[in-house]
């Protein structure tokens, strides 16, 4: 199966999702995105005015599909309740 085969199928059983990346580099979207994949990984944070300056907040039950960094899917993983302190 090719790449855009494979995306256009993540994309049919996850119509809602967008797509992340975790980390601030192409090396940290590597490792990172494997992390998660094989269950290392299993949250994630950001400072608070970061978190302020997203466009969309994150709602529990969304997907979201995980990149590295060639920019190719290696996940699929849902937001589930999380706490947020100021």
């Amino acid at each position: 199966m090719k790449i855009h085969e494979l995306m256009e199928v993540i994309e049919n059983k996850y119509p809602a999702a967008e797509s992340w990346v975790f980390g601030d580099s192409i090396e940290m979207y590597d490792k990172l995105s494997a992390l998660v994949a094989e269950g290392t990984k299993t949250a994630t944070s950001c400072s608070y005015h970061a978190y302020k300056q997203v466009d969309e907040e994150i709602e529990i039950g969304n997907e979201y599909i995980v990149l590295n960094g060639k920019n190719l899917p290696v996940c699929v993983v849902t937001a589930i309740p999380h706490l947020i302190q100021e």
